[in-house]
């Protein structure tokens, strides 16, 4: 699934689950150890070289031009 069909999915259930919403830092704090974890073992660098925490607000992941490479992380 592209990155694109993600966001318009997760877009849509988040619309039609509106009572989700407070539920969200946590959601992105969770999806984001997974990532980390996966990055690490795709790219096989050390997860200590990535940021600790999600360096952009889920607003931003959303935006539709958004992709982390082209983006300066916060935490670095």
């Amino acid at each position: 699934m592209s990155v694109e069909e993600q966001r318009l999915r997760l877009e849509r259930h988040m619309v039609m689950n509106p009572s989700l919403k407070p539920q969200l830092a946590e959601a992105v704090r969770e999806a984001y150890s997974f990532a980390v974890i996966r990055a690490s073992k795709e790219t096989g660098l050390e997860k200590n070289v990535l940021p600790k925490v999600c360096p952009w607000p889920f607003e931003q992941m959303m935006q539709e031009d958004f992709l982390p490479e082209r983006e300066t992380c916060q935490g670095e």
